[in-house]
């Protein structure tokens, strides 16, 4: 994808600043061995303390230069053979809680009552659709970016959300709950007629980006006074299916994941699960 090409490029051009800077040469595949690698991994880990992943999407940046070094003919050896990563600490996935989803609801709801144009009101309605598809059907943001009008099924029964296949994912189709379908049906009673087929659009009438979607939800949490991003409400949506005891299998389906073991993170518990756990002993 042309985030992970952009990644790259980027920690590329920082280990090459490293290298040019601590041997006084320009970069070259020729040039590199694994002792260069070993301090540039054990600068990054002392001089900059960073985090492990960090370090290891650098790694991984780098193991991408060699391949095409090698692949290019300019190498015939891989000086990055033997050079392990750092391990990292497997967190639970930050998602929001019942209050929380209630209160991040209560400020799109806010909004649309306190829009005094037709504007202000158009959008309000655009946004309550776009955070009621995050929540609801654990989308990407990537994936709710890329969605055209022809993506998207309502009828008076039911209704579901085409995600199409990209990046090397398979296609899904997700549900679309009542409350959800009605407020895309809002929005698209009130969608301008453009020319773009995206079905969120943005104030200059062009496919709503991920960026517009991540002030969106930041503008929303600070207002209600939690943290909101893309991909806590996706966790939050793994979360809340498999609180409700649906399979581990169908909400892997539903959010497209290619491994079970992604799907089990939602089955862990953090602090607040255990807190809400013991204060029930009380009830």
């Amino acid at each position: 994808s042309e985030h992970t090409i952009s990644g790259y490029l980027s920690d590329i051009s920082h280990f090459t600043s490293w290298f040019e800077n601590t041997y006084d040469q320009t970069l070259t595949p020729q040039l590199l061995k694994s002792a260069d690698v070993h301090q540039y991994k054990h600068h990054l880990q002392t001089v900059h303390n960073a985090a492990a992943a960090t370090v290891n999407r650098r790694l991984a940046a780098l193991r991408a230069y060699i391949y095409w070094a090698i692949n290019t003919g300019q190498i015939q050896h891989n000086p990055l053979t033997g050079i392990k990563g750092v391990g990292e600490q497997k967190n639970t996935p930050r998602y929001l809680t019942q209050p929380e989803q209630n209160a991040l609801m209560q400020q799109t709801s806010k909004r649309l009552t306190n829009a005094q144009t037709a504007a202000a009101r158009r959008q309000a309605i655009r946004d309550k659709a776009i955070v009621l598809m995050l929540l609801n059907t654990g989308l990407r943001v990537s994936e709710l970016c890329n969605l055209v009008l022809n993506d998207i099924k309502i009828n008076k029964s039911g209704g579901q959300v085409r995600v199409n296949a990209t990046n090397g994912r398979k296609s899904r189709e997700v549900p679309l709950n009542k409350i959800t379908r009605q407020a895309i049906s809002d929005w698209l009673a009130v969608r301008p007629e453009v020319k773009t087929k995206a079905i969120f659009v943005g104030k200059h009438w062009g496919p709503a980006g991920p960026l517009l979607i991540q002030r969106l939800l930041a503008e929303l949490g600070r207002r209600a006074g939690i943290e909101v991003t893309p991909q806590e409400l996706r966790h939050t949506f793994g979360k809340n299916l498999v609180e409700r005891g649906l399979s581990l299998e169908k909400v892997a389906l539903l959010m497209g994941h290619s491994s079970l073991n992604t799907t089990m993170a939602y089955t862990s518990s953090d602090q607040t699960d255990l807190s809400w756990a013991v204060e029930a002993l009380t009830e």
